[in-house]
């Protein structure tokens, strides 16, 4: 395996998987460990830099994987967005979405409608007249009392 630069490379925390995995994936071909047919020659070089680009909390998903194409499968199947463990998360931080009092309400409701697209992309898509509830039901108490009670009536 050649010796390829990583310290570039942000490690896997759960919620970068996406251009973690590009960024990888160009760093096992640069180190020449990504042809499928010398994949045995050079696993434990290949199993080394994923290891190294991990989080500590990320590592307890690989322990019984015993290649390197094991291990790669697993992350992806922890970290991918369809993997039940984040659509899980994503619907846990949809439900429990709050709006702050000092954070704009536009940008709270961005957020929102990111979360049900990322949603909608795992397969559990929220309808508009959800995604509108939620917005409403989300806005504080505090700066829009008026607000929600004339939405309620």
């Amino acid at each position: 395996m050649k010796k390829v630069e990583t310290s570039h490379i942000p490690k896997l925390n759960g919620d970068n998987y996406q251009p973690w995995k590009l960024q990888v994936t160009l760093a096992l071909q640069a180190g020449g460990v990504w042809d499928v047919d010398k994949w045995d020659e050079n696993d434990v070089g290949a199993r080394s830099l994923i290891v190294q680009l991990l989080e500590q909390g990320q590592m307890a998903h690989i322990y019984a994987c015993d290649s390197a194409k094991t291990t790669w499968e697993k992350i992806a199947e922890v970290n991918s967005d369809a993997s039940i463990l984040n659509v899980q998360r994503t619907l846990t931080r949809f439900y429990n979405f709050k709006i702050s009092e000092d954070r704009s309400a536009v940008e709270a409701c961005g957020e929102l409608e990111e979360l049900a697209r990322a949603l909608k992309e795992m397969g559990n898509p929220v309808t508009a007249q959800a995604l509108v509830i939620k917005a409403v039901s989300s806005l504080p108490e505090s700066k829009f009392h008026a607000f929600k009670r004339a939405w309620g009536s």
